[in-house]
Parts: structure tokens; sequence; C-alpha cells
């Protein structure tokens, strides 16, 4: 598939739109989020990927700034959020939770975005009256509990540096590995994702996030099978989310909306942003129609 490098004007006009940052506390830990758009607006919220950031959503959040007070959180080990000594689903969950608290939202629609879309899950199956409406973009099968990625190998290992913008640059890369389609996308997500250190660059995740969660022996409690309005949209070419992996899913909750995108593979706000956005504004707007 060809790479297309130059970015046309609706992502630089996007990306210029600088979003609000904010920093609110969870489990001992700072978080950061992002935000777009008016607070008096219906709220959505994006919840990004293992090992990405708020970033990645950063192209999309302006269009739909017009109609919804959009927030894009950087879930503990991941952007400008702290590391914790251990992660526990719990600890996501819970940061969901007071992300809606810390803009006093009552309910929010949830956007999340593979790891993120399990942990949306999670959240909408306990706090179901809390999430006007769910939305997984790209998910694993999201009915196992275990975050547990095949990509990843899960062993510990040092903290490595580079000792330039460009050597870091040259290293990111996409997981699983799949072809570049946008490479100004990408390019924009890979500048968000490092951060400069005494001893070089390095990156922003905790690059030891799976190989410290910890389940302490528990599930997370699943009080209702009930569910918000929810919808499913995956790349046809994802190697994550296919037909097969939303089967399970699909058996508890017949209802869900699936969407596949053509063109696609798991990177689908890389791959497919504008048809994307397209299916989110739908979608969005068949809840909380603009007036």
């Amino acid at each position: 598939m060809m790479s297309k490098s130059t970015a046309p004007s609706w992502f630089t006009e996007a990306i210029a739109q600088s979003p609000t940052l904010h920093t609110l506390q969870a489990r001992g830990a700072q978080l950061n989020c992002l935000s777009w758009g008016e607070t008096t607006r219906p709220a959505l919220l994006f919840l990004h990927g293992g090992f990405a950031n708020a970033y990645w959503f950063a192209h999309l959040a302006p269009a739909l700034a017009r109609d919804f007070f959009v927030l894009a959180l950087d879930f503990s080990g991941h952007g400008l959020s702290d590391w914790r000594d251990h992660y526990h689903p719990h600890d996501f969950i819970h940061e969901i939770s007071k992300t809606l608290a810390h803009f006093n939202l009552n309910s929010a629609s949830l956007a999340g975005f593979s790891f993120g879309a399990r942990m949306a899950y999670l959240y909408a199956l306990q706090y179901p009256k809390q999430v006007n409406q769910l939305i997984l973009l790209d998910p694993p099968d999201v009915t196992q509990y275990s975050p547990y990625n095949p990509f990843v190998r899960l062993s510990t290992k040092p903290i490595h540096y580079y000792p330039s913008l460009e050597a870091i640059l040259a290293r990111f890369c996409l997981i699983p590995k799949q072809p570049v389609t946008h490479r100004y996308i990408i390019d924009f997500i890979a500048k968000q994702s490092i951060k400069i250190t005494d001893q070089g660059y390095t990156w922003l995740t905790d690059s030891n996030l799976f190989a410290k969660f910890s389940y302490a022996g528990d599930n997370i409690p699943r009080p209702s099978s009930q569910l918000p309005v929810t919808a499913l949209i995956y790349g046809k070419y994802s190697a994550i989310s296919s037909p097969e992996s939303h089967q399970p899913l699909l058996a508890i909750h017949p209802t869900i909306q699936v969407y596949c995108l053509q063109n696609a593979h798991h990177a689908i706000m890389i791959d497919q942003p504008l048809a994307l956005l397209q299916h989110l504004q739908t979608l969005l707007q068949s809840q909380h129609p603009p007036t």
C-alpha cells in the first residue's frame, strides 16, 4: 500500500487547533487529558490503545468538537501521565471515572481503541448509566479479561535512550506492524510520543507496561450484561479485530452495530481517518442531534 507523506489541508487545519491540557489525580497518579470544544456540549471521551496516547485522536477531535465536548485521556503509563509500579484494569477503569468527575460530567460517550476499547467496555458494564454511547474502535475480544497482547514482549527491559530526535523518530512503528498509509499522521503521532531527558530521547509510554500488569487473582465485577447503545468499527485487514473475534461479544450483546472500514488495518484512525470521522459523527449525532 502506497505511503502518502504530504498532509492535506483538513489535517493541517485540525492539528493547528491545539487542545487544552488538563491534569487530574487518580490513585496517586497525575493524569493528562486533552479537550476540544465547549463544556456545555454533550461529552465524548476518547480512550487510546496500549503504548499510545491522547494525541492519536488529535486530528479527529476538532471536527467533532463542533457539536461535542471532546476529551482524550492519557491512561497512566502513557503519554504525559505518570507511570505506576504496577497496573491493574481497576486502575484504568477508575481513571475513566475520575476523568468524568473532574469535568463534572454525569455521563459521556466513550470511544475506545484497541486496549482502550477493552477498558471502555468494562467501564460501561459497571456504570452503564454514565455512558451515553459506547463505540469500540478495532477492539480485540473485549469479553476476555486479560489485556495480554501477543505482539508485545512481556519480559521487563531497561529504558532505551536515543542520541537524537531523528534517531528515535526512525524507530517509531505501529504495533502490530502494518502497511504505512498516511505518513503525515504517523509522523505527527510519533512526535507526540517522545520526551527528552538528561540521558537522551526516549518514549513517553512505560515500555514495561504489560510486564507490570497485576491481576491480584480477581476479576472485574460485571454486575450487568446491559450495555448502552453500542457500535463497533473495525478495519477489514486488522490483525487484532475480525468477525471471528467479535463473535463472543455479539453472542452476549447481539444488538451491537458493526461497521467495517475498507482498506484499513488495526490503526483505523491512521488508515481511514475521514471514513472513521464520518462514522463517528453519524453515530454520535444519532444520540445527540446537533441543535
